[in-house]
């Protein structure tokens, strides 16, 4: 099998789990799978994508970042740095941490349920966390990090409203009956 060949059997399995709303964790072995993770979970985001890593690395999260940032209307892109790296792109907002950042930590949390944390180059990935296993919790840890660092760092954090709950059909069928 070519190495593209292995490049794109990965890439259709990380999307199938976005897809599948698979909470097994799998692994991330190089950083063309690197790419290939960002790059899928940004294309699945729909509310928000917080990003912790040691050096801003363009190569890696530039264009998925901007496809976001200008293609994808509403989804809130935050972007932690420990040391200045390469060029972060315009218009996506980012801070220098300023508070306690363990050594060599990367992370990533796309809709606070979908995570790559890589700690000590070993790094895990989960897809979809679950109500009934620990990646839930650990999708929780890793947001409470990354808005504790955010807001030590200069950052703002914004109160998420909650939906109001949609009226079912026949409710809506019903008002406009009594409104006429």
């Amino acid at each position: 099998m070519s190495e593209d060949e292995e490049k794109e059997m990965y890439r259709r399995s990380v999307r199938s789990r976005i897809q599948h709303h698979n909470h097994h964790l799998f692994e991330n072995r190089d950083r063309e799978n690197l790419k290939i993770i960002v790059s899928e979970f940004c294309h699945s985001a729909e509310k928000s994508v917080d990003v912790f890593c040691q050096r801003f690395d363009a190569d890696v999260y530039a264009a998925p970042l901007v496809w976001l940032n200008e293609i994808i209307y509403g989804v809130k892109i935050r972007l932690l740095v420990v040391e200045e790296g390469d060029e972060v792109p315009e218009g996506i907002e980012y801070h220098v941490c300023k508070s306690y950042c363990p050594p060599n930590t990367n992370l990533m949390l796309v809709d606070g349920k979908r995570y790559r944390m890589e700690v000590d180059e070993s790094a895990l990935v989960c897809a979809e966390v679950s109500e009934e296993d620990n990646a839930k919790s650990s999708a929780r840890v890793i947001k409470e990090f990354f808005d504790r660092c955010w807001v030590a760092s200069g950052g703002t954090l914004e109160v998420e409203e909650e939906e109001p709950p949609r009226e079912g059909f026949f409710k809506r069928l019903f008002k406009r009956f009594l409104w006429r």
